[in-house]
């Protein structure tokens, strides 16, 4: 998995039923309504993940770009509100997944 770039900007979080997060756990911060304003956008043979975080890199969302059909656009959020320990995991399960597609030198 290859880091494309990085970006700011004020999107607004997406609500979600199926999130991990529950804000009740913390009543000062709900991860509904904290706007992202991080941005990283990583690459995989199949897809592009753009991982974006509120700015104290509290809350985590992915949105998801398929790359298999270049003349189609699809492109799917996570419903998912990712913790920093839960999105470091999926990072990482992104990249040993990608480990075996990655071409292997001839020798």
């Amino acid at each position: 998995m290859k880091l494309i770039s990085m970006a700011k900007s004020h999107l607004p979080a997406y609500a979600s039923s199926s999130a991990k997060i529950d804000p009740s756990n913390d009543p000062e911060i709900d991860p509904y309504s904290c706007s992202l304003e991080k941005f990283e956008l990583y690459e995989t043979r199949a897809r592009f993940y753009l991982i974006g975080s509120d700015s104290s890199k509290r809350f985590f969302r992915v949105l998801k770009i398929d790359r298999s059909e270049p003349s189609d656009l699809n492109i799917s959020e996570d419903p998912v509100v990712y913790s920093p320990q839960e999105i470091k995991n999926l990072l990482q399960r992104i990249d040993e997944g990608n480990l075996y597609w990655r071409p292997q030198p001839c020798g």
